[in-house]
C-alpha cells in the first residue's frame, strides 16, 4: 500500500514538472477558482431577522427572544432580571423612547413566518388570512377579522378559551397554510 502512494505520488510530479516543458503551456498552477465572496444574503434587515417558525420549540423561541433582549440590556434599555440569566426590556419600542437601542438591535428582533409572510408578499398574506377567517366561520365560530390580521376578534365570549375553538383554530391554520 505504502509503495502504491509513493508511485501515485511520484507520477503525479512527473506530470506536473512535465507539462512545463511543452511548447505552449506556461508554468501555470491549477486552482480553484470562485466568485468573491457576496456578504449576507440580502442587504435588508428585515430579512436578516431570526425566524420564528409554527415547528419552533418553545426553549428555542426562549433562546432566540433572549438574544434580542440581551442586545436591548447591553444597548442600555431598561429592563428587569427575571432570574436564570434571562432579562426582559420594561420599555416598549412603541413608547417612542430609546429608538436608537431598538433600531441597533432590530436585526436581532425575532419576526413571525407570518409577519414576514405579510411585509414580503403582502397580496398572497391577504389571500391566506382571509383563507382563515373563512375557515373558522364555515366551522361556525362567530368572528370578525381584526384589521389586516393577522389576528382575529372572538365575537361570543369565552370563545377564544374554548378548547373545540381552538383546535377549529388550529386546523383553518394549516389549511390557509398561515402558520
Amino acid at each position: 500500500m505504502r509503495k502504491a502512494v509513493i508511485v501515485l505520488l511520484a507520477a503525479f510530479a512527473l506530470t506536473a514538472c512535465g507539462s512545463a516543458d511543452r511548447p505552449g503551456t506556461g508554468a501555470e498552477v491549477a486552482t480553484l477558482q470562485s466568485e468573491a465572496p457576496k456578504g449576507p444574503p440580502s442587504g435588508n434587515v428585515e430579512d436578516q431577522r431570526p425566524l420564528i417558525r409554527s415547528d419552533t420549540s418553545k426553549d428555542e423561541m426562549g433562546r432566540i427572544y433572549q438574544v434580542y433582549n440581551d442586545c436591548l440590556r447591553d444597548h442600555g434599555l431598561p429592563g428587569k432580571d427575571l432570574g436564570r440569566g434571562m432579562w426582559k426590556a420594561t420599555v416598549e419600542e412603541e413608547s417612542g423612547t430609546h429608538t436608537e437601542v431598538f433600531a441597533a438591535c432590530h436585526a436581532k428582533e425575532p419576526e413571525s413566518v407570518i409577519d414576514r409572510l405579510k411585509r414580503q408578499n403582502y397580496d398572497e398574506y391577504s389571500d391566506r388570512y382571509h383563507a382563515f377567517v373563512t375557515c373558522i366561520r364555515k366551522a361556525g365560530v362567530d368572528v370578525s377579522a381584526n384589521g389586516d390580521g393577522p389576528l382575529i376578534k372572538f365575537n361570543k365570549e369565552g370563545d377564544s378559551f374554548n378548547d373545540r375553538v381552538s383546535a377549529i383554530t388550529d386546523d383553518c391554520s394549516k389549511q390557509a397554510e398561515f402558520e
